[in-house]
């Protein structure tokens, strides 16, 4: 990608972080090592969701500063990311969840710059020890307690996570 589109894309200036540790973490952990080029909140998407434009652009214009996409019902997915949501509020999300099911988080999140500082701070009690696997609800479930963070319903299911492929 850095080659392809290069530092700029229309009127969007790009940096580029690399995570030399990439094997052996995860998303959780890229993000993390972007922390510092986040200074007015961020929108947040899984690289290997695809989703239609008009998904993203009703997400984005959704009037609440802390969200996640999420889908009601949906469960389809393999290994999905469980949501557990009350009233409009994430209670509980991850692969393994203790209440019940109400639907899947497609990978669409954004958070206002006090929510990724929470999120970070959380995130960096889980590298203490150093780099590892963690996945991107990790630090999302610790603070969704002290946070109110959104769903925004999506009804369009025109949108796909791509897994990888195994051969036999």
């Amino acid at each position: 990608l850095e080659r392809a589109i290069g530092k700029q894309y229309k009127k969007c200036f790009i940096t580029y972080i690399h995570n030399k540790h990439f094997e052996d973490t995860d998303n959780l952990y890229s993000l993390y090592l972007a922390r510092d080029e986040v200074t007015d909140g961020m929108v947040f998407f899984n690289a290997d969701t695809v989703f239609h434009q008009d998904i993203v652009r009703h997400f984005v214009a959704s009037p609440f500063a802390d969200a996640f996409l999420f889908e009601r019902g949906r469960r389809d997915e393999i290994n999905p990311l469980a949501v557990y949501e009350h009233k409009g509020r994430l209670v509980e999300i991850g692969h393994t969840i203790s209440g019940d099911m109400h639907g899947i988080a497609p990978g669409m999140y954004k958070f206002s710059q006090p929510t990724c500082e929470a999120y970070f701070k959380e995130a960096g009690k889980f590298f203490i020890n150093g780099p590892r696997k963690g996945g991107f609800a990790v630090p999302l479930q610790e603070i969704a307690s002290k946070i109110h963070i959104n769903t925004v319903s999506s009804k369009d299911e025109r949108w796909i996570n791509i897994h990888k492929l195994h051969k036999i």
